[in-house]
């Protein structure tokens, strides 16, 4: 791997210093074998399009809605890199981004999880969690 920053794109928020560190090691453990990586947090622009339901009725058409989104905050530089994604918030989003991130790049991201519904259904913050999401759909 090159001396180039590992790129982390977020919508909602950047990593906090704690989660920042943790992600650090935790790519660097995907990576290779503890490799200690420096992080580059890129911002999609956050404005995501009104879904017409006509228009976007299936999961492919949201998704097509977005990738201007990825190519905005400069992703298909990492064509053909996998790159790490912090989940949003609002999951149906980030659900169509990280599909979106596949069709930019060729892979599917490392998925950066901090957002998780509790008990009652209402999204808080929990422990991080770091998935590699084209190993886990069998891209590896």
């Amino acid at each position: 791997m090159s001396s180039e920053a590992f790129p982390v794109y977020y919508l909602d928020e950047p990593l906090s210093g704690d989660e920042l560190a943790y992600a650090c090691e935790a790519l660097g453990d995907f990576e290779g074998a503890g490799l200690s990586l420096s992080i580059e947090q890129i911002r999609v622009p956050s404005v995501l399009p009104v879904r017409d339901e006509e228009a976007t009725a299936t999961l492919s058409g949201d998704v097509k809605l977005v990738q201007r989104h990825l190519t905005r905050a400069g992703m298909q530089r990492h064509a053909g890199r996998q790159i790490a994604w912090v989940m949003p918030k609002e999951l149906a989003w980030g659900l169509r981004l990280q599909e979106a991130i596949w069709l930019v790049t060729g892979y599917y991201p490392y998925m950066i999880q901090r957002w998780t519904p509790d008990d009652e259904g209402q999204l808080t913050v929990r422990s991080m969690r770091v998935t590699d999401l084209h190993a886990a759909l069998g891209g590896k």
